[in-house]
This record gives structure tokens, C-alpha cells and sequence, in this order.
């Protein structure tokens, strides 16, 4: 999977850095997630969540901790490649916001109002739009268990 040169330079760099033996800190992975968000919103779509992906592997594989700040990077790179119709990178977000639950992380407002607003907004064949409200009050009900405050 290949996004803009920026991006990838920056995979690249973060992987070398790995590869040498010197984990990368956990800022310099959000860096790294929030290029992805951006070629996602430049109309890369799910490519942006499959580096997304990698990015959390490559943490997991460093013993990198993601922070608050790369989870909600994450949900938001999920929601904005749903809003250009991935329904499996929307079931990415919700996955991961049922995740932070677990561990005790609650995911920011925006972030979690991003996805929301990706789940009731996704295009679908008209078979479909009460299974993608069910999605959206469910994930709403998830957000709620999840300690997110709604106004």
C-alpha cells in the first residue's frame, strides 16, 4: 500500500529507525498517524487505514504504547475513509473504540462524533439504511459505555 510521498517517506524513516534497533517515540508514530489522516482526506480512502494498521502493529512490535492521541488519530482515520463509503474501515473504528473500553481509555468527542457521523451518513442500497441506524445507535450506546461525554 502506497500514499503520498510524504507519508510514505515518513514509513519508511520510522521503519529504518525500527530496523536499527531504536524504537521510535510514541509522538513520532502520532505524527505518522496524522499523515495518514490527511492522505485519507485527500481522497486515498482505505489505503490510509491500511497504514494505519501498520503503524499500530509496528507500535505494538516496538513495545510502543499508543496514547489517547493515536487512538483517536486512528478513529478519525476510520471515520473519514467510512465517509467515502469503506464500511470495513468504519468496523475498524468501532472495533478500536470498543478496544480503548476495555482498557480503560475513553476516546475524545471528535473523534468519536467523526465515526457516529460516518455510520449514520454511509451511503448504502436502500435495503440497508435500518441495519446502518442499528450500527449508529449501537456504536452511540458503545460511546456512552465508554465514559464519552455528549452534549
Amino acid at each position: 500500500v502506497e500514499l503520498d510521498w510524504e507519508t510514505e517517506a515518513e514509513w519508511r524513516e520510522l521503519y529504518g529507525i525500527v530496523r536499527e534497533g531504536n524504537p521510535p517515540s510514541v509522538s513520532r508514530f502520532n505524527n505518522a498517524m496524522r499523515l495518514c489522516l490527511r492522505a485519507v482526506q485527500a481522497g486515498l480512502g482505505f489505503k490510509g487505514v491500511h497504514r494505519g494498521l501498520d503503524l499500530l502493529a509496528l507500535m505494538q512490535a516496538c513495545g510502543v504504547a499508543p496514547n489517547l492521541r493515536t487512538f483517536n488519530a486512528f478513529i478519525c482515520i476510520c471515520a473519514a475513509a467510512g465517509a467515502q463509503g469503506s464500511t470495513v474501515a468504519l468496523d475498524y473504528g468501532v472495533r478500536v473504540v470498543e478496544l480503548m473500553r476495555r482498557v480503560g481509555v475513553t476516546p475524545g468527542l471528535k473523534a468519536a462524533t467523526r465515526l457516529l457521523s460516518a455510520l449514520v451518513s454511509l451511503d448504502s442500497p436502500s435495503s440497508e439504511p435500518v441495519a446502518n441506524m442499528e450500527r449508529a445507535l449501537s456504536f452511540l450506546t458503545l460511546m456512552r459505555e465508554s465514559g464519552v461525554e455528549l452534549d
